[in-house]
């Protein structure tokens, strides 16, 4: 052994041992449920939103709500107010979103931030983009630009298995997620808190979309799976987001074997794929992942906005110039700011068509 690398195993036992202690700190109920970390997550969570009712009553009354959850918090006491749900139309599909209380909210932030994330998100893949700080759509777009354009140079010709899972927050069971999060969590009162959280969705299985305590759920629920791909069968283009993913390989037959296996680990937490979107496709036809069309043109990616975005927003602009409460500035900001989201797409005929029925609308546009 040289000594370089004998500084460099120095080097990483020290850096072993401050994420243990660090990763140790963040087990204890009492530092995570702190005072300051009530605070700070309280004044988070009023970003953005200040202008609602409940939020300006939780802001002149903040110290007293959050001196009261620490107490009951502290005494075991503890009990989230129940949800408040809605129906919200998302492409023309129905999403019931089940929100909690700002002063529920205050107590799974500071949960969440302090003790699920730093814990959780290190077992994570690279390639697992949703809801994480420094990552998000916009990262697992270009991390499946970059994988594609990897595996031109390196394939040449290849196959993409587009996968996507059925109703699956639905499909989440409540047991086998506390079971997950019980062997990276060793503090009994934070895994009793989490599992509170937990139960407070309806049923053994399902969490509910709104709230914090889901997105991380939801994330780490299948990791396990993604590690399987990534190292198992050794896949190295792969990426998901939340319930969207994908894996790329030159031989069809290696991906439908792979879709078997991955199958199978599925059915031992209850998730299955959605058999309408999940195919195994040569590239040279094209992919749809997070609304963008992914094709090969010149060696080189190629990406184009969905059709049903396109169709969407052609739908949704004739209504806005039909209906007179909008007005001529609200309609065209609302265009430009759909056309900033296509930065990064070749969209220029999808544009100019947009812009001709702002014409026939009788609306000028730049």
């Amino acid at each position: 052994m040289t000594s370089i690398e004998r500084r460099e195993g120095r080097y990483q036992r020290r850096k072993a041992k401050r994420l243990a202690k660090k990763e140790e700190k963040l087990r204890v109920f009492d530092e995570v449920m702190s005072w300051r970390h009530l605070i700070n997550a309280s004044h988070k969570c009023v970003l953005g939103v200040k202008w609602k009712a409940s939020t300006q009553y939780h802001n002149a009354y903040e110290l007293l709500i959050v001196a009261r959850q620490k107490k009951a918090l502290k005494t075991d006491t503890y009990k989230a107010l129940p949800f408040m749900k809605f129906a919200k139309y998302d492409h023309g599909k129905v999403r019931n979103i089940t929100s909690c209380h700002i002063k529920d909210r205050v107590v799974q932030k500071a949960l969440v931030d302090n003790c699920l994330l730093p814990i959780l998100v290190p077992k994570l893949i690279y390639d697992n983009g949703a809801c994480l700080k420094y990552k998000g759509i916009t990262f697992s777009r270009r991390r499946i630009k970059l994988h594609l354009k990897r595996a031109i140079k390196e394939y040449g010709n290849f196959y993409v298995l587009q996968f996507d899972y059925k109703s699956y927050f639905a499909s989440i069971n409540h047991k086998i997620l506390l079971d997950k999060v019980s062997e990276a969590i060793k503090d009994k009162r934070l895994v009793a808190l989490y599992a509170q959280l937990l139960h407070d969705f309806e049923g053994d299985c399902g969490i509910g979309l709104g709230s914090q305590i889901s997105q991380i759920s939801a994330i780490y629920y299948l990791n396990k799976v993604d590690h399987l791909i990534k190292e198992k069968l050794g896949i190295k283009e792969f990426g998901r987001y939340m319930d969207d993913g994908y894996i790329i390989h030159p031989d069809k037959k290696y991906l439908s074997k792979c879709k078997d296996i991955i199958e199978k680990e599925l059915e031992k937490i209850g998730v299955r794929f959605n058999n309408k979107k999940t195919q195994i496709v040569k590239i040279t036809k094209g992919i749809n992942f997070l609304k963008r069309k992914y094709q090969i043109q010149n060696n080189e990616p190629l990406v184009r906005p969905c059709r049903k975005t396109i169709v969407h927003e052609r739908r949704r602009l004739n209504r806005m110039i039909k209906n007179e409460k909008f007005t001529r500035d609200t309609i065209i900001a609302s265009e430009e700011s759909w056309e900033s989201c296509l930065i990064g797409t070749k969209a220029y005929k999808q544009k100019m068509s947009m812009r001709e029925i702002l014409k026939k609308g009788d609306l000028c546009y730049g």
